[in-house]
């Protein structure tokens, strides 16, 4: 990680020659007619549901979900862009521009989301990114990062709370042990489980490739040799991922391609607030501690939130829409004129 923050303080960078539209209400019109296809295509294959599930009970909706979308790689793909994009996205931008509507739309829809598929992130999301938003706009649009790991210990701190007032470990697992501790402690038992084993040389990423793990998954044996359970999908963050793959070599392999996702990112959201643009890339980014660069860019939302960076107004995301801006311009022209007719006046 110290490489690829350095590689992105003196790296090439890229800048898209952007002319960006502010088009406005057609943005939302494209953004609001893509959600509602994915909502009518998983009503069409895996169905939705409106019943929300406790928390310790998801286990099985989950699965039932999985059966259900593992017939359809579509969903695979669509499901996340809904969740970890346009979503998030219609939240931002309630917040930021103070809109009830989007909010509500993108709240809602990761609530239904929650509910079909038992995706416990989904629900986290939510305040998450609304905590997100509320600090930009408290910063103005630009926090420092005291105020960032301020925020992050103090979840930290309330999911501790929590968990003493249930009598459960509920919270502190899902909000500290699974974002924190768990991904560190995956790599190092990627370290040590395929150290002494052949490597998978990419292959579930380079279709040509000989895969030695075709019986049984990276992810069961990991699970299988640190929980005992070879059901167990012990998912990997990148940098475990890379050693599955070439060892220490493949580590520096995703961290680089790491960081030509990141500028590509910092190049898709130029001109846009900063608050916008981490809200666009803040779920699918989160996708990193648990999947590889590939996985995440493909199947985690990450490449379809630099398409959306891409074709997104540069206003309107803050209080700012071209109407409200034309409105005040106006206003503060009229304002002018009336002001100078007065001057003109007491000069006669």
């Amino acid at each position: 990680m110290a490489m690829a923050v350095i590689l992105l303080r003196i790296g090439p960078k890229w800048h898209p020659n952007l002319a960006r539209m502010d088009w406005g209400i057609d943005f939302w019109v494209l953004i609001g007619g893509f959600a509602f296809l994915i909502y009518g295509y998983m009503v069409l294959t895996t169905g939705l549901r409106l019943q929300l599930t406790a928390l310790t009970d998801v286990y099985d909706l989950r699965e039932s979900f999985g059966g259900r979308a593992s017939g359809d790689r579509v969903v695979g793909y669509l499901v996340p862009v809904l969740r970890n994009v346009i979503n998030p996205l219609l939240i931002a931008r309630g917040i930021g521009a103070r809109r009830f509507l989007p909010l509500a739309a993108g709240s809602l829809g990761q609530l239904v989301i929650y509910a079909s598929t038992g995706h416990k992130s989904v629900l986290f999301s939510v305040p998450a990114i609304i905590g997100l938003a509320m600090l930009f706009r408290l910063y103005r649009n630009r926090p420092p990062g005291v105020a960032v790991l301020v925020a992050v210990a103090t979840t930290s701190l309330l999911a501790l709370v929590l968990d003493r007032i249930t009598g459960s470990l509920l919270w502190t697992s899902l909000l500290s042990r699974r974002m924190m501790i768990v991904p560190g402690a995956l790599t190092a038992a990627y370290v040590a489980v395929f150290g002494n084993r052949p490597r998978q040389n990419f292959a579930d990423v380079i279709p040509f490739v000989d895969d030695p793990y075709t019986a049984t998954s990276p992810v069961n044996i990991v699970g299988a040799e640190f929980v005992g359970n070879i059901n167990t999908a012990a998912n990997v963050n990148l940098f475990g991922h890379g050693y599955l793959n070439f060892g220490y070599l493949g580590m520096f392999i995703e961290g680089l391609v790491l960081v030509v996702l990141l500028i590509i990112a910092n190049g898709a959201t130029r001109g846009l607030p900063v608050m916008t643009s981490c809200a666009i890339f803040f779920v699918p980014s989160i996708s990193f501690v648990s999947a590889s660069v590939f996985t995440t860019a493909l199947t985690h939302g990450f490449l379809a939130a630099v398409v959306v960076s891409l074709i997104a107004p540069s206003t309107g995301w803050l209080g700012n829409s071209p109407t409200r801006g034309m409105a005040k311009l106006n206003k503060r022209t009229a304002l002018r004129r009336k002001v100078h007719r007065r001057g003109a006046g007491r000069v006669k």
